[in-house]
């Protein structure tokens, strides 16, 4: 006898893919190590400023942006601002040491999570985990993150 509700559909597997931003070098190379050692199948783009980042979310569908907020040219919260409105289903989290200088309540109502600079490894990979949790979920579910 047939299933009478059809075949059931399953969701397209991909990398998941991340997107840091920060203006020092030194801080996406060793986030990028990172990850690349514990998440390896994950699909990673850097960019060094908001600009850079707007213009990869165009082009390239992105489960999660971890941005710092002290950038030249474009501030993080003008970044997160932009991505909620432009790609709402983005994850967004925040990796920084001058979150109290923003205003911690201003900065969290722009974003999922909030990351203090400088974060252990640990910390690093377990935010990122929790959010493509979340993005998996969103996918799977359509819900608003």
């Amino acid at each position: 006898m047939k299933n009478a509700s059809g075949p059931r559909s399953q969701p397209v597997r991909r990398p998941m893919r991340l997107l840091l931003v920060d203006d020092e070098p030194a801080v996406l190379r060793g986030l990028r190590r990172v990850i690349a050692q514990r998440r390896p199948f994950w699909e990673l783009h850097c960019e060094s400023g908001g600009a850079q980042a707007l213009a990869r979310l165009d082009e390239t569908h992105i489960d999660c942006l971890m941005t710092d907020l002290q950038m030249p040219n474009m501030h993080g919260m003008e970044l997160l601002t932009a991505v909620r409105l432009s790609h709402p289903d983005c994850v967004r989290l925040v990796h920084s040491s001058q979150i109290e200088t923003n205003g911690r309540d201003e900065v969290a109502a722009l974003c999922h999570r909030i990351l203090d600079k400088p974060a252990t490894p640990d910390a690093v990979i377990s935010t990122l985990d929790w959010a493509m949790r979340l993005a998996v979920h969103r996918d799977l579910t359509g819900a608003a993150v």
